[in-house]
Parts: C-alpha cells; structure tokens; sequence
C-alpha cells in the first residue's frame, strides 16, 4: 500500500487503472440514465413544445436529477472504499472523481440530444421555432433582436451541445463538491 491515492498517481503518471475505469464506468452509467429519461420524457409527452405535460418533466427531471447524485456518491465511495485508497479519499480527489464521472455522463446526455435533434426528431426544433417567432410579434421592438438571437440559439443542435456541456459541467461542479464534502474521509 502507497500512502498516496489514485489520483496522485495518475497526476504523476503512474496508471491506476481502477480510477480511470472506475471514472468512464460511472459516468458512461450516468449518461445512460439521463439518455433513459430524456427518451421518457419524450415517450410520455414532457417534452413536446405545443401540449406539454408538466408533470412528467418535474418528475422524471427531479427523478432523474435523485440518481445523478447517486451515481456520483457510488463513483467518489468506489475510489474511497477500494485498497489503494484504504478508505480515504480527500476532497479534491473525491470532487474530481465525482466531477468528472458526472461530466463524461453530460457528454453523452449532450450528444444523444444533438442525435434526437437533428436525425431522430428534428421537427420537434421546427415547431419550437415556429412558436418562438410567434411570440416574437407580441414583444416590443427593443426586445425583438434579443428574441431572435434567443430562437436562433435555442434551435440550433450544436449550440444546444455545447451549452449542455457548459451547464452541465456548472452545475455538477455545485453537485461534486457537494458529494464530495460529505464523502471525504482523511
């Protein structure tokens, strides 16, 4: 046993492969599980723009949002528990872990919505458009450039793609070190 833990390692070089494999398994779980909401959240109707049911999108997104904290605990307390680790972990190393997982997890998330988007349901951008542009006859004309920009941003996949990633990396940062905080053990 080394006194230092995975993550030290890896920094230094040295390959643990239990993080690493333990980090891409988490997180490749995590997107899966958001790829399963988000099919569920269209199959049940959450997400269709012109008869939303609201209901299903708070549920399957606080659902969904329950089992992504989850997931992260299992990932950061994996690492911990395991013999390299002897049962501690530090904070950064449990925030990167967690981190980390929950970012790879965002990236699939992204890539299946760019996927839906442009090649499984790409009508479902043109009718959100179309109700954009609608609405944009109601604003004042100051407003109007700022709703434009807005629609054409919100109905592009790959902005789409990219500020899911942006988002996603935010807010799990705010979800890791929460996980983190309580996981560590020196």
């Amino acid at each position: 046993m080394t006194d230092t833990n995975s993550l030290d390692d890896l920094s230094k070089g040295e390959k643990n492969p239990e993080t690493k494999s333990t980090i891409i398994k988490y997180g490749v779980i995590l997107g899966l599980v958001s790829v399963i909401m988000a099919v569920l959240t269209n199959l049940l109707g959450g997400a269709d723009p012109m008869n939303p049911n609201p209901a299903v999108s708070v549920g399957l997104g606080c659902g969904g949002f329950i089992i992504s904290i989850v997931i992260i605990v299992m990932a950061v307390k994996s690492i911990r528990d395991s013999s390299f680790n002897d049962g501690k972990i530090s904070l950064g190393d449990a925030f990167l872990i967690g981190f980390l997982s929950a970012l790879i997890g965002t990236v699939i998330a992204a890539l299946y919505n760019y996927i839906n988007l442009t090649v499984i349901n790409p009508e479902q951008l043109e009718v959100v458009r179309e109700m954009m542009e609608e609405s944009m006859e109601s604003v004042d004309e100051g407003a109007q450039g700022f709703v434009s920009f807005f629609t054409k941003f919100a109905t592009n996949p790959t902005m789409q793609f990219f500020s899911t990633i942006v988002m996603g990396a935010f807010f799990n940062s705010i979800i890791a070190i929460i996980v983190a905080a309580i996981m560590k053990k020196d």
